[in-house]
């Protein structure tokens, strides 16, 4: 059995983050190997043919994301935080650094 990787753009983390990729029938027939891939990743892609694609995660990996939810609804509950964290930088610091 092969896993794919697919790729989503996740908000919390700012970038792409890829998860294993597995179809139904897969999971079906390979149930334990799935989970396995599942206890490392915290999260698998499930496709599916005629429904829409499933997403199985751990308790740990949902707890994280209704964390990352609570978090931001505090910070934009407040309006002094939320200015200080979308200030806009000034034109000169671009966080890049010169090459010697």
């Amino acid at each position: 059995m092969t896993f794919l990787l697919t790729s989503e753009y996740v908000p919390k983390y700012g970038r792409w983050v890829s998860s294993p990729t597995v179809a139904l029938s897969e999971l079906s027939k390979n149930s334990k190997r799935v989970a396995e891939t599942l206890d490392r990743a915290q999260r698998v892609h499930v496709t599916r043919r005629d429904g829409e694609d499933l997403h199985l995660t751990t308790p740990r990996h949902d707890q994280q994301r209704e964390e990352t939810a609570d978090i931001t609804t505090r910070i934009l509950a407040d309006p002094g935080l939320t200015a200080k964290l979308t200030r806009r930088l000034p034109d000169e610091d671009h966080g890049e650094g010169t090459a010697p």
